[in-house]
């Protein structure tokens, strides 16, 4: 009894654990020192190098901040957006100068004075950006009432009465050229939103001069006699509103020009800071690097130690390996280990070691369920998990079955290949889900047309293909058409309840697997469904007569 007891599993496997215990106690203890001396390292590392590290990315993200601000304090164009842009650069300066006195604390010797001027050349800078962008933003604004109320006012302006154009032809040219001038005076108006510089404006003011004074020559020369209001002193009331326009614009210019002298201004000083705190951070990086290799020496000795236990730990478990498992009852574990390596369905030869009531019985009980339950798998292997059809793999199974069979017996088989139409669009349009369900109502609805012989797969993708033995091209295409119907008579409704047409182009060709290949006809029947496509989709096409190979 006591000599059972010594050689069974448990004590075999206790002896290990006991012995595997008291290296790991061995191992544990090294690793407890190691790791000791490894935090108290780590510790004195931490509490003086990672407050800088800290200090070094932040001062650096908020030069980032700083740079990225001053962009927008040009990109807002609106008073409402402006002034909080600004409120935030003065926010990001004052961190900077809080960041910088936390540097001088902990390192004295980086050039904390050059910071803080450019800190407050910064802040200058921006000032001055600042309050000519709100001038600009005020006078855009005053510039956009002026020209709209400029427009009305050349609208508004009183010409020649209808009677007198009907009575007098001077009158008439005289009314003519005063509208033409006004859509003139209009144009030029429409072109000074639209310039861009100082150069143009001065053209296009220059071409105004010249039609200005054609126009005031028309207003003078009017009919005294008119029974209209005289139009001479609106008219130059508005031609003056429009010079105020031109010196406007004029101003525009000039302080947009300023602008961008003081942006480039302000760039130039974001970009020495930057570069202050990129060469602050490259510095306490620099220093993080040389303390981190002084911690990783002081432990390469414990590594080395570490090391060599494991080493140790491996040959010696090695050992009990060889004496106890292989020796003891490894041709057990054997047998369950190649069991499990084979395929489901290629293991009916191997007998587990059920039998007995020890741990590898049970091993072997628990390896005989798994085996079943993967058989079962295995047949689930053979359905498309979407659309509940044979997938690919296995339809080409039971093609090279087929193809057996028809060498006894030569009849006419029939290929099918099958291809949703626009089913791309579908899915961009109504979502993968909603294509997922069109494609498994679309393969369910071949099934039910096809007979139960015929073989029905999901080919990939989109793509369908049937097999139908004992078939000619005539009963083919009778299929073929059914096939083509049904599916455009499905009634998929989108999530929105909007009809979805679906349809299917179909090619198809007759062959003898006998003397061809299952893959020679699939190609031949590509090319047919290819031609269905080119023709217009939701067709059926029949492919050419396929060339005898000899199959070896």
């Amino acid at each position: 009894m006591i000599k059972e007891r010594l050689y069974s599993i448990q004590s075999k496997l206790s002896l290990v654990f006991l012995i595997a215990i008291i290296i790991i106690g061995c191992g544990g203890f090294l690793s407890f020192y190691s790791s000791n001396q490894l935090l108290m390292s780590t510790r004195l590392f931490v509490d003086t190098t990672l407050p800088r590290i800290e200090t070094a990315n932040s001062l650096h993200r908020t030069a980032h901040e700083i740079r990225n601000e001053t962009k927008d304090l040009t990109r807002t164009g609106k008073w409402d957006g402006l002034r909080p842009t600004f409120v935030k650069i003065a926010s990001l300066l004052d961190r900077l100068e809080k960041l910088t006195a936390k540097i001088t604390q902990q390192d004295p010797e980086i050039d904390i004075l050059s910071l803080n001027l450019i800190s407050q050349a910064i802040r200058s800078q921006a000032q001055l950006v600042f309050q000519l962008e709100a001038q600009l933003v005020k006078l855009k604004e005053t510039l956009q009432d002026n020209r709209q109320q400029v427009r009305l006012e050349l609208i508004q302006l009183p010409t020649l009465g209808h009677n007198e154009q009907e009575l007098f032809a001077p009158a008439r040219q005289k009314h003519d050229q005063m509208h033409e001038y006004i859509g003139v005076l209009l144009s030029h108006l429409n072109r000074m939103e639209n310039v861009e510089n100082l150069a143009d404006l001065d053209a296009l003011q220059k071409l105004y001069e010249e039609n200005r004074a054609g126009f005031q020559k028309v207003v003078e020369l009017a009919d005294p006699h008119s029974t209209e209001e005289d139009p001479k002193h609106e008219t130059s009331s508005t031609l003056k509103n429009i010079d105020r326009l031109f010196n406007l614009q004029r101003q525009y210019f000039r302080i947009k020009t300023n602008i961008s002298a003081f942006i480039d201004e302000l760039n130039e000083l974001v970009n020495q800071l930057t570069l202050q705190t990129n060469t602050y951070v490259e510095k306490v990086f620099n220093q993080f690097r040389g303390n981190a290799l002084k911690v990783i020496k002081r432990e390469k000795h414990s590594l080395y130690l570490t090391f060599g236990l494991l080493v140790f730990s491996i040959f010696f478990f090695y050992i009990l390996y060889r004496r106890i498992v292989i020796d003891g009852f490894g041709n057990r574990l054997s047998i369950i280990s190649r069991a499990m390596g084979t395929d489901p369905g290629e293991d009916e030869g191997v007998n587990l070691p059920v039998q007995g009531r020890d741990e590898i019985a049970n091993m072997a009980r628990a390896a005989e369920e798994l085996l079943d339950k993967a058989r079962k798998l295995k047949e689930l292997a053979t359905m498309d998990s979407l659309t509940q059809v044979y997938n690919r793999r296995f339809f080409f199974d039971l093609a090279a079955q087929e193809v057996n069979r028809v060498k006894r017996n030569t009849t006419p088989t029939v290929l099918l290949m099958l291809d949703i139409d626009y089913f791309k669009s579908v899915n961009d349009n109504y979502g993968h889900a909603f294509g997922d369900k069109v494609l498994y109502e679309t393969a369910q609805t071949c099934l039910h047309c096809v007979r139960s012989i015929d073989l029905f797969a999901r080919y990939g993708g989109e793509e369908f293909v049937v097999l139908m033995p004992q078939t000619n091209l005539e009963k083919g295409r009778i299929v073929s058409e059914r096939i083509r119907a049904a599916v455009a008579g499905m009634d998929m409704l989108s999530d929105e309840g909007a009809r979805v047409e679906i349809t299917m182009s179909i090619g198809m060709v007759e062959t003898q697997l006998a003397e061809t290949t299952v893959d020679q006809a699939l190609k031949e029947a590509d090319n047919a469904l290819y031609r269905a496509k080119q023709l217009g989709r939701n067709r059926v096409e029949v492919g050419g007569k396929i060339e005898v190979q000899e199959i070896d």
